[in-house]
């Protein structure tokens, strides 16, 4: 028969040990949620800030195409200028297509230019975007859940029958002859 302090031991240690896994199970539920929630959020703040580069991409490019369509004009009417202007004055020759040729030349210099530079702005364009993404990778890699662990229940149950046996031991007084109860009072030769 099991004395009442013995059984309160095995009651308080099945308890304890049942509250853990259930406790362990909703940290790890609660661990799954947050992780997801952070991760959800990670994606949201990268999408939005590639909107971003996306937008500021078109935008150069729309700038780029203006700038060079500007240029192109120039460039036509500063040579039907001088055109108009040699024609006026009687003058023909090779200073009058050397002159034309080199607005051609500027203007395809010009256009150069702005094309290197929408390249150069494209390429930083490209790596904000890849740190972007890069950063979104990490925050989904630290919201990854933390699992808990769940108590063993094996471990759990032979720990839970060590403490009940040290418990009934202790009931127990050694007498000249055996074993007296400290709880009943009863004398024995044994404790078991």
């Amino acid at each position: 028969m099991i004395d009442p302090l013995t059984g309160l031991t095995i009651l308080g240690g099945l308890g304890n040990l049942l509250g853990g896994r259930s406790a362990a199970r909703k940290m790890n539920e609660i661990n799954a949620q947050i992780a997801e929630r952070t991760q959800r959020e990670a994606v949201r703040a990268s999408i939005k800030a590639l909107s971003g580069v996306s937008m500021r991409r078109r935008q150069l490019d729309m700038s780029v195409g203006q700038q060079q369509a500007q240029l192109s004009r120039q460039a036509r009417v500063a040579a039907g200028q001088q055109r108009a202007g040699a024609a006026a004055a009687g003058v023909e020759g090779a200073a009058i297509a050397a002159t034309r040729q080199d607005y051609l030349r500027q203007e395809n210099l010009r256009s150069a230019v702005i094309t290197k530079q929408r390249e150069f702005e494209g390429q930083q364009m490209q790596q904000q975007s890849e740190q972007i993404v890069a950063q979104a990778q990490a925050r989904i890699n630290q919201a990854q859940p933390q699992v808990t662990p769940e108590p063993n229940l094996l471990g759990g149950l032979l720990q839970i029958g060590t403490q009940a046996l040290g418990t009934y031991i202790g009931n127990f007084m050694p007498t000249d002859g055996g074993f007296r109860n400290i709880l009943t009072g009863e004398e024995s030769k044994t404790i078991f």
